[in-house]
Order: structure tokens, then C-alpha cells, then sequence
């Protein structure tokens, strides 16, 4: 495995979820080991049962995998946007992202998926947030028929005298 992945696995009904927190080279790291990373990335996501719900946390990867960028879907101001700072104070950028399997994609509350700029980190990254709520389908219960019943039965003299309470 790679120092630069941490995997959490959790048992949820009716689907489990699945978080990558995932800590990619930077631009001074040569291809090779931005290679091995992105390679490594996703061989845990091949791992992965292919009902959970799988978020990635941190980079972004190509769209093979059926994932989404959660945190571009909205408008917000670009202080909501920027993940990164320059020490210098004079660039910013978006590089951090949150990832989500594209089904679940109507689960994501976009208003409040955004960075947290005045968040006390300790770090020149800023918190990215997603706001998740699994919309799910009512399941019907089966075997449960409901019985119905022919009223126009009851016209019948002989059928609604044996339905008759004795007097």
C-alpha cells in the first residue's frame, strides 16, 4: 500500500461506504511516481464491492471510474472555490477535490459542498466539505397483497344475507 492513501470502510444499510483519502505527488515528484500513484489509487478502487458508495477525497483522477467532482458542480465565489494557497499569499488554486460514484451524484447537497477558507488547519490547504443524504426508494415489502374485495358481490340477496349479522 501507499502512505499516501488511508481507505475507511464503513457498514451502512443498504449500501456500505467506502472513503479514499488520497495525497497525490506534487508537480516536483517526476511522471513516473505520479504514475505509480494514480496506478496504485486505482487498484484499491478495482477493490472495491461495486455496490458502495465510493467517495474520494483529495485529488482528482481521471473519469474512468465513473466519478464525480463534487465541489465544481455549484457557483460559489471563487474564496469558495480556491484549495490552496501559495505561502506568498499572491496565487491561489482549486487542486483538492471531493469524488463521488455519478448514481449518487442527486445525494450531494451542492449549496454546501465548498472550502472553508478560515478554517484553522495548519496548512496552506483549505477543508473541502461535502454534504451528503442518500435519497433512497421506499422498498415494498414483498409478499404483502392487498386484498381486494367485490363489493358489487353484495347486490346479491343470497351473498349479503350469508354477510347478515343475526338480530
Amino acid at each position: 500500500m501507499s502512505k499516501r492513501l488511508i481507505i475507511i470502510r464503513m457498514r451502512a444499510t443498504p449500501f456500505n461506504i467506502t472513503i479514499i483519502q488520497a495525497y497525490a505527488p506534487t508537480s516536483d515528484y517526476n511522471n513516473e511516481m505520479v504514475d505509480d500513484f494514480y496506478n496504485q489509487l486505482q487498484e484499491v478502487i478495482d477493490q472495491i464491492p461495486k455496490k458502495d458508495i465510493i467517495i474520494v477525497q483529495g485529488t482528482g483522477m481521471p473519469n474512468y471510474n465513473d466519478l464525480i467532482l463534487t465541489n465544481t458542480f455549484g457557483k460559489h465565489k471563487a474564496s469558495r472555490r480556491w484549495t490552496w494557497h501559495h505561502p506568498n499569499g499572491q496565487s491561489h488554486s482549486q487542486i483538492d477535490y471531493i469524488m463521488i460514484k455519478r448514481r449518487f451524484r442527486s445525494s450531494v447537497n451542492i449549496a454546501k459542498t465548498r472550502t472553508f477558507p478560515g478554517a484553522d488547519v495548519g496548512s496552506d490547504h483549505d477543508l473541502v466539505l461535502m454534504t451528503f443524504r442518500l435519497h433512497l426508494k421506499k422498498a415494498s415489502k414483498p409478499g404483502q397483497v392487498r386484498i381486494k374485495f367485490d363489493l358489487d358481490k353484495l347486490k346479491d340477496p343470497e351473498v349479503a344475507k350469508a354477510f347478515q349479522a343475526d338480530r
